[in-house]
């Protein structure tokens, strides 16, 4: 960890010597979270829902040949929105869908990226790489077990869900980045972007309990378990403005 801060000092160090340009930015839009999922029956499809708002503001810098360091900070809340298809039932039938954010965070990421123009100085391409420094607070356990059901007259599976148990506060992502800027007469950018960010650590698992009947009677149990490294994806706009460097 001490390496890596102070190769990043050095790096902003270098870069403000030889930029030619500065950016501040912000950007806006939503992810999806990803899980990993064990135990789950072979008649039901398990499905995640999107989507929770994340924004972020970046400052950077800009050496002459279009290469980019930054940091900045991100804030997003992250979601655990799952449910179960029963396969038998048609592509209608969800259930055990739980709505609540999981937890809040808060990221400061080391950012290193370039800037592919098309045109000069007014359309690129932006590609990036970052190493995330993750943080986790307002972790928003529900009161009690909840759940839901699905089925036919003679087929019925029912649901109930545990609160997430979380792990840890803090995670190392990795995110990468690739997004479209265009950069008016005025210096301000305007682009879309898409990126995904990585977690190395799990952060925190839940298990929801599942009874499948026929008939009335039951014919399967079974208890899929969710485990969440933190990792999502994350889609939106971007809006910045460049200060150039007097020569």
């Amino acid at each position: 960890m001490k390496k890596i801060i102070l190769t990043t000092i050095g790096l902003f160090a270098l870069c403000n010597i030889s930029a030619q340009n500065y950016c501040l930015s912000f950007g806006a839009g939503m992810i999806k979270e990803e899980y990993t999922v064990t135990g789950a029956s072979r008649d039901v499809k398990v499905i995640t829902d999107i989507i929770y708002p994340a924004g972020y503001l970046h400052f950077k810098t800009i050496f002459k040949n279009n290469i980019e360091v930054g940091t900045g900070l991100r804030f997003y809340n992250y979601g655990y929105k799952i449910g179960f298809r029963n396969l038998t039932f048609g592509r209608d039938n969800t259930f055990s869908y739980v709505t609540e954010a999981a937890y809040r965070a808060f990221s400061i990421p080391l950012l290193v990226g370039y800037n592919l123009f098309f045109i000069p100085n007014r359309l690129c391409m932006n590609f990036n790489g970052a190493i995330n420094f993750d943080f986790y607070f307002d972790h928003l356990n529900f009161v009690t077990l909840g759940g839901g059901g699905v089925g036919t007259d003679s087929t019925y599976i029912r649901s109930k869900y545990e609160n997430p148990d979380f792990t840890r506060q803090f995670n190392i992502l990795l995110s990468y980045q690739i997004g479209l800027q265009y950069i008016t007469k005025t210096n301000v950018s305007i682009g879309l972007f898409a990126a995904y960010h990585a977690g190395l650590r799990d952060v925190w698992h839940s298990t929801i309990h599942c009874t499948k009947t026929v008939n009335g009677n039951v014919v399967e149990t079974f208890a899929p378990l969710f485990t969440s490294r933190g990792s999502y994806w994350h889609f939106g706009i971007e809006i910045g403005y460049k200060f150039r460097k007097k020569t």
